[in-house]
């Protein structure tokens, strides 16, 4: 019997990794909602301070994605009116590259230059 509790047990455990997962927990977090939980402490203030951080994450890459899709849209009006006669420089693209400037600073970092990632907090 405690055979067939022990296997549920685990099979709930992994449940609950695989769900905390889809929520965008990192091992790390989930582990440390185990941990809690082993010590018999409450874990509802843990995970939704977790879950308020992941969503403060998500809103400043949606924020950032915003600013990219601006840029790239900006790119791409300015491209059709390019003439691609123009174009005589063999190592840019004049699509891309940022329209050039006296005395200006060419840009060398991604329009995204925060890529998406998961902080370990």
């Amino acid at each position: 019997m405690a055979i067939a509790i022990t296997a549920m047990s685990q099979r709930t455990g992994w449940d609950f990794i695989r769900d905390a997962q889809a929520t965008g927990l990192t091992l790390t977090e989930i582990g440390s909602i185990l941990d809690m939980r082993e010590e018999g402490a409450g874990t509802c203030e843990h995970v939704i301070e977790l879950l308020q951080r992941h969503l403060a994450d998500l809103d400043e890459h949606i924020k950032e994605l915003h600013c990219t899709r601006d840029q790239l849209a900006s790119m791409a009006t300015r491209a059709r009116q390019l003439d691609p006669a123009d174009c005589t420089d063999p190592h840019r693209c004049q699509t891309i590259a940022p329209p050039s400037e006296a005395g200006s600073v060419v840009r060398t970092e991604h329009l995204h230059a925060s890529p998406h990632r998961h902080a370990e907090h």
